[in-house]
Formats: C-alpha cells, structure tokens, sequence
C-alpha cells in the first residue's frame, strides 16, 4: 500500500495565545502541495517498524512511529518505509503529512480486515503533532484552536505556480514558537474575521493580485530578524518574479506565488541554488 504525503502550505497563520498545556492557539488556511514523500506500508515479519530513506530521523522520534504506536492496536508483521522528498525544519509539515498517511493507510488496511480502527483513537493518535491533524484532511482547510480543530475549505484548486526556496538553515518549530513569544509584549489579539474570508473569496474568484495581498504568517517577521538568509531568500524569489512572497509555516522555507505554473517552472530554472539550499516549482493539490 503506497501513497503520498503531501506537503502543505499556510496561505494564513495567525498565532494568538496560549492556551491550557503550553500550545499555541491558530488560526490559519492551508492547502496541500502536489509534491510530496511517499509512505508504503507492507508486512514483514517481526514487530512493527518504520525507517526512512532520505533523511537521518531515528525510528523512535519519528512522528509516523509515534502516530502508529498511539493508536494502541497490535501492529506486528507490518512495516512502513518512508521516502523524504519534503525537506526538513521547513515549515511544509513533512513529517505530520507522514503521521497522518501512516495513519490512514493503517485505517484502510485494518477496515479491509474487518477491525476498523475507531475514529477517536485516529483523533487521539493525530495528537502527537499540531498539523497532523490538519494533514488527514486534504484539499483546503481552515484550521484553529492548537491545530486540532480542522474544518474542509470548499475552495477551487486555483491555477497559480509556486517556488519554494528553503535557505541553508532549518527552523525547529518549537524554536519559532520561542522566538515569536520572546518578540511579543503579551497575547495577540486574534485579527479581523474580514480578513481570513477575504483570502478565501480571492481564491474562489481566482483574483490572484488580491490573494497576493492577503498573504500573512505571523511568523515571518521574526524568522527573517533572526535568520537573514530567510528575508534574502524572499527578496530572491521577488527578483525572479514572484509576485507574492510567504514564509511557509514557522520556517524556514520561502514560498514564491505566480500566476501560471509555466511561470514558476521558468523561475525555477533560471534560480541560482548554493550549497545547502533547495528550490521546487510546484502547485496547489485537489481534494
């Protein structure tokens, strides 16, 4: 059983305050990339296991171990080899998109054995990261409370381009987190309603210029402050053409918007990469 695991972009993150338990209350719009790692799920003999190809991440901190394991169901003979395709500490939510497809694949293949896995123990076992739950849902979605919270977007697929340029340094997501609270007086307020329905009625109408306009990520500002590389790579992408730029989640990619995908695949090609960095031409994901 093999599928992808897509990676995601926030088109808006809005970070309030903090709530009971030390996490972060959001409110942000995310769609899914085509691009993505791929998660097979087979049976081999012995306990269940997980390894990954691509990228050095030990099994037991693996967030697709973690998920699995949480479900608190017998999982021996099976085993899930990973494929890294979406780069690390880059705010495109590889390795919760990675949770939540061993998560669903696991769901299928256990219905096919006539034990379906309840839904609550998905819910709980989506726990182990705040987009793993936002990754089980795909196409569009509106997400809040600490990420647990996910509603599906009724929104079309728009036709736009996107250039990710992740720079030579990554961004853990709980560094970011700190930062951005080390950068604020107090608790922010949570912005206008207005604003969050603006983006979405620009992507439904396809009004590219003003989706543009309404990109946000509260985490930019302070993620560019402390790690220049981030604020030059935005200035690169809008040399090459973008016309929109936006810190992809808490970092450290940088996602350029353009109006066809032809454009950002010209983009991508005639973008100067240096050592440590990575660059992709991509685009938004149907449902």
């Amino acid at each position: 059983m093999l599928v992808q695991a897509r990676a995601k972009l926030n088109l808006r993150l809005d970070v309030l305050g903090m709530q009971p338990g030390g996490l972060h209350a959001v409110r942000s719009l995310i769609g899914d990339l085509v691009f993505g790692d791929d998660v097979e799920l087979s049976e081999r003999p012995g306990a269940f296991s997980v390894e990954t190809e691509g990228a050095d991440i030990a099994e037991r901190d693996n967030l697709a171990w973690m998920a699995a394991t949480r479900l608190g169901i017998d999982l021996s003979g099976l085993h899930v080899r990973i494929r890294k395709r979406i780069p690390m500490q880059a705010g495109l939510g590889g390795g919760s998109s990675d949770a939540a497809a061993v998560l669903r694949l696991l769901r299928e293949l256990f219905a096919t054995r006539g034990a379906p896995i309840p839904d609550a123990r998905i819910r709980n076992a989506a726990r182990v990261g705040s987009d793993v739950p936002a990754c089980l849902v795909r196409g569009f979605k509106r997400v809040e409370s600490t990420g647990d919270v996910v509603a599906r977007e009724q929104l079309p697929i728009p036709p736009w381009g996107l250039l990710l340029l992740r720079p030579p340094v990554g961004v853990p997501t709980s560094e970011a987190y700190r930062l951005l609270d080390a950068g604020r007086s107090g608790a922010a307020p949570a912005p206008p309603e207005r604003e969050f329905q603006e983006l979405c009625n620009a992507i439904q109408s396809n009004d590219f210029a003003r989706a543009c306009s309404l990109l946000h990520n509260d985490f930019q500002p302070v993620i560019e402050l402390i790690f220049p590389s981030v604020a030059e790579a935005r200035q690169r992408l809008r040399a090459a053409g973008a016309a929109g730029t936006l810190l992809c989640g808490s970092g450290s990619c940088v996602a350029g918007f353009f109006e066809t995908t032809a454009a950002a695949a010209a983009a991508h090609k005639t973008l100067k990469t240096g050592e440590g960095e990575w660059a992709t031409a991509t685009c938004f994901a149907d449902a």
